[in-house]
């Protein structure tokens, strides 16, 4: 799972670099959210990563006690079984500042940044894994909703359908070849 992390935030990082010149020159925090992989097997639990990045250069605005950041699962038949690890990338807090929450549909993964207000820096991170199980042949998409107020655009999605087959599928092969 941690090659899938490295490779998520790695597309996101080329996300923000590709679109730096469409980047508003204003100071919010724009989150640039994504999940991987995209694609399951019917009727079997399988891991996925949901991640949120902050994709303006130009961001000033902290994230704050009490921020959420509410993962909704569109997908028919599908649910999220259960939470796993948080992970986080940034250098102004970590971890131990992530609370996570099921909701009583298993549609809502609700993410709270519990502490003081800190810097959330361009191309940094924070991720959650999850457990998900989808019943049907089904296509849909994760939405983000992020705290109210001046301090963050608009989410921006940069991959987050999922579909699920009646095929068996394959976990993405991330290795890398060292040269010399």
């Amino acid at each position: 799972m941690r090659h899938v992390l490295g490779a998520i935030a790695g597309m996101l990082m080329l996300a923000v670099g590709a679109g730096c010149a469409s980047l508003p020159s204003d100071n919010q925090i724009v989150p640039l959210y994504a999940v991987a992989p995209p694609v399951f097997e019917i009727g079997i639990n399988a891991d996925v990563s949901f991640t949120i990045l902050n994709a303006n250069p130009n961001s000033t605005q902290t994230i704050q006690n009490g921020d959420q950041f509410i993962l909704t699962l569109n997908v028919t038949g599908g649910s999220i079984v259960s939470l796993g690890a948080i992970t986080v990338n940034a250098a102004a807090f970590g971890v131990s500042n992530f609370t996570a929450a099921l909701s009583t549909s298993a549609k809502q993964i609700t993410l709270t940044y519990v502490g003081s207000p800190a810097n959330f820096g361009v191309g940094e991170s924070f991720s959650i894994t999850a457990t998900l199980l989808l019943a049907d042949v089904t296509t849909g998409f994760v939405a983000l909703q992020t705290p109210t107020g001046n301090r963050y655009q608009a989410p921006q999605s940069f991959a987050a359908s999922i579909s699920g087959v009646s095929f068996s599928t394959q976990p993405p092969t991330l290795g890398r070849s060292s040269s010399g």
